[in-house]
């Protein structure tokens, strides 16, 4: 499955022709994106993705998530998707990863944009969250710009190389969206 965001960006479903190109652009950021990314230490080698897209695509056929590559100019730059996908409660989660030398160019906020639109109207998804690093001000901008709503803070609720941080919630409903 492909979804269009612009003239350069699309976002591909994962398969495994995307371990090596995923893996390349997380161990070439592996230092940017340890700050975050609590799995990034794990990944010794390219069976590491290998089994992460193994994963993904059985939860993608048993429609709990919808993990994405993003590429731009037909490169992979990052990873986005809808995790955690609750059908009965009809909530899912949006997560989203780049290559520090793609930052601030509005990718990661137009497939965000994107994404949202799958989740609310082919997904039919009611609530869309984001979590983000309290002190991960970069991703903190991209629910801020979307219109999602600050709800409050999970304490302590992600382990960062052995450091329990907190996080920002944010929410977007559906009769909030906004096609764009």
């Amino acid at each position: 499955m492909i979804l269009k965001v612009d003239g350069r960006i699309k976002l591909e479903l994962v398969s495994s022709k995307h371990v090596q190109p995923i893996f390349d652009i997380a161990n070439d950021n592996r230092e940017h994106l340890r700050q975050w990314l609590p799995w990034i230490d794990s990944m010794h080698g390219v069976s590491f993705i290998r089994d992460f897209i193994s994963v993904s695509e059985q939860r993608h056929a048993m429609g709990t998530d919808y993990a994405f590559v993003i590429l731009c100019d037909e490169m992979v730059v990052g990873r986005i998707g809808i995790y955690k996908v609750d059908t009965y409660n009809h909530v899912g989660e949006l997560g989203y990863w780049i290559g520090k030398e793609h930052e601030g160019n509005g990718i990661i906020t137009s497939s965000c944009r994107r994404l949202l639109q799958y989740g609310f109207e082919v997904l039919m998804l009611n609530r869309i969250e984001i979590r983000c690093g309290v002190e991960n001000v970069r991703s903190q901008r991209v629910p801020e710009r979307l219109g999602f709503t600050k709800e409050g803070t999970l304490r302590q609720v992600e382990n960062i190389r052995g450091h329990l941080i907190d996080h920002y919630l944010y929410s977007l409903l559906r009769d909030e969206y906004k096609s764009t």
